[in-house]
């Protein structure tokens, strides 16, 4: 026969670490769902939460179940926080950054030298979760929500496309789904944007891609030329290179390659 227990009895067969957990994480539980939100209407007469918070923003979170190492406060950038929700969408932060590729750096006001975003943990919270927004004071004197700087919210949307969305880097793009065509006059703007995901699509003789962070298309000439996959990916890869050299090397192959190709093609076209 099973043995029957009661509520009491399963939870006094834990050990005592256990049994503390579940107790600070139920009475959390408790607090945030007593806790009264502040709100008003709009011109419309909808429900509006306030605090309002704009993506980005900086807030301490009582996380509560959200796995192991999050089941306690902790800070977050804000994702999403719709007026008329009471949810929200927010990345957990970490002080431990054990990718380089995750960690932002420091964050005003937080102690940490360093901070990891767990961009894999996109999470729905309730606004009766958020302990409180993290807020400095200006020169001026005025408190204000603490934010990440510009250069740290474009290094949080790259990784968002490009681990959630699963969009491709620009170097992926020259490298992989251009076919046979090969981009030439490479601005330094273009090589900054190599290792940025971007969305894209190819325009006659022209590459466009868009940045996360950006509205504005930009544009990288690509041209046909018939060659051996294995000498295309060495070019491509020689032409992407860091190296100044490698990249002469390459332009100066490419112009061979487009003089040669289109002195066939006018041969070819005075004898037909």
């Amino acid at each position: 026969m099973h043995e029957c227990l009661n509520g009491h009895e399963t939870f006094g067969r834990l050990d005592r670490e256990l049994q503390d957990k579940l107790v600070d994480q139920f009475e959390r539980l408790i607090n945030a769902e007593a806790k009264v939100l502040s709100q008003g209407t709009d011109e419309r007469g909808k429900t509006v939460y306030k605090p309002s918070f704009d993506r980005f923003d900086i807030v301490l979170v009582s996380f509560i179940g959200v796995g192991h190492l999050m089941n306690q406060p902790h800070y977050a950038v804000v994702w999403d926080a719709p007026a008329h929700s009471s949810n929200l969408s927010v990345f957990p932060l970490s002080s431990k950054v054990k990718h380089r590729k995750y960690g932002i750096g420091p964050i005003d006001t937080l102690p940490a030298e360093d901070t990891a975003i767990m961009i894999n943990q996109l999470t729905s919270v309730s606004r009766r979760s958020i302990i409180e927004p993290v807020k400095k004071r200006t020169p001026a004197g005025r408190l204000v929500n603490v934010s990440l700087t510009v250069k740290q919210q474009r290094q949080v949307l790259a990784l968002f496309h490009e681990t959630l969305l699963k969009q491709p880097t620009l170097r992926s793009v020259i490298e992989k789904e251009l076919g046979n065509h090969i981009p030439f006059g490479l601005s330094e703007d273009n090589r900054s944007d190599l290792d940025v995901p971007v969305s894209y699509g190819l325009h006659q003789s022209l590459l466009l891609y868009q940045l996360p962070w950006s509205k504005t298309m930009k544009a990288i000439p690509i041209q046909a030329l018939e060659m051996p996959f294995g000498e295309r990916r060495k070019l491509v890869r020689d032409l992407l290179s860091r190296d100044p050299l490698h990249q002469a090397e390459a332009e100066r192959a490419i112009a061979l390659k487009e003089a040669g190709q289109t002195a066939a093609e006018a041969a070819i076209s005075r004898i037909s």
